[in-house]
């Protein structure tokens, strides 16, 4: 059985590649306490930045870090090598992990599958697209309306014909744009498209909601507002933090760690799932494989020092080498 996140994965471009390991490695328990307590005063809350290198790394070198990170979360090895087979079984093997994750996290998930995980992250992300837009000003919502109608502008005339039926509108200028997003009608619009389009729907609203954050400055924009959700809130909330305080802070820390990256679980798997309908040449998850193996046959360590080194950059190597 194949894999959609590894056929998403072998896709996916560097920019959400670096985006993903930056809010993966940014998105520790204390860090996270800090962004909703600012939250919660109205203090500007601090967004991940990229790592100083990712932005110039080889691609194919991303893709193996970011499938590190997720196979430490989920308690699975980190392969000293792959085949196409073994690769597309790690893949389920996450995206069932994700699937469980949301299903403990969020009472109004009642899926089964990543098809119902990713299209249940992806409503909530309309939702989310809704709410940013009328919290913004006037220039900044004007702002917001022409980048989504842009967006919608280079849709293929179906679902261009598809959006506007969703959303009640004759055409989808940036005014009626603005006009449904403040009426509450977009997010019920988009979750209906999504519900029953394919990978257009999908690309319509994941680019809204980098035109929502892109208006107002935000470098991280998916990322950054499906971990604004409950599963976080709960974990980083003072009811759970004030009884850490009371145990090892070494333990706790790595306890919490492990929670918040289980529940972004869904939310990166989504992000990758939705590029699974990206095209590209050739092969890429035989591609992937050639490049793992030589990112393995690069990696080596000799001293306990580059062991802890190699450890945090890409989790579970140690244990391979």
């Amino acid at each position: 059985m194949l894999s959609v996140f590894v056929e998403g994965l072998t896709r996916q471009g560097r920019e959400a590649l670096a985006a993903q390991i930056a809010l993966w490695d940014d998105s520790g328990i204390w860090t996270s306490a800090y962004a909703q307590v600012c939250r919660r005063i109205g203090a500007a809350t601090p967004s991940p930045t990229l790592p100083r290198d990712h932005d110039t790394r080889p691609v194919a070198e991303l893709r193996v870090l970011i499938l590190a990170r997720l196979l430490d979360t989920v308690g699975n090895r980190f392969p000293d090598r792959l085949s196409v087979g073994r690769l597309h079984e790690l893949g389920l093997t996450i995206e069932h992990a994700a699937v469980r994750a949301l299903a403990e996290t969020d009472k109004a998930f009642t899926g089964t599958t990543t098809d119902d995980m990713t299209r249940h992250m992806l409503h909530k992300a309309a939702r989310v697209v809704e709410e940013e837009f009328q919290k913004a000003n006037e220039a900044e919502q004007r702002a917001m309306a022409e980048r989504i109608a842009a967006v919608a502008e280079a849709m293929e005339e179906g679902d261009r014909a598809a959006l506007r039926q969703t959303l009640g509108v004759d055409d989808l200028s940036a005014d009626a744009v603005r006009k449904v997003m403040l009426t509450s009608g977009m997010s019920a619009g988009l979750a209906t498209l999504v519900s029953v389009g394919g990978f257009a729907s999908y690309t319509m609203l994941t680019s809204a909601i980098a035109a929502v954050a892109g208006a107002v400055g935000v470098t991280l924009p998916f990322g950054f507002y499906m971990t604004a959700t409950s599963a976080l809130a709960m974990i980083t909330s003072p009811m759970v933090i004030g009884p850490l305080g009371l145990v090892v802070v070494g333990a706790a820390t790595v306890w919490g760690n492990k929670k918040i990256h289980q529940a972004m679980l869904p939310m990166i798997v989504t992000q990758t799932v939705v590029a699974a309908g990206l095209r590209t040449d050739g092969d890429p998850v035989a591609a992937m494989v050639d490049d793992h193996a030589a990112f393995v046959e690069a990696y080596k360590f000799s001293t306990g020092r580059e062991m802890v080194a190699r450890a945090k950059e890409c989790p579970g190597l140690w244990r391979v080498s």
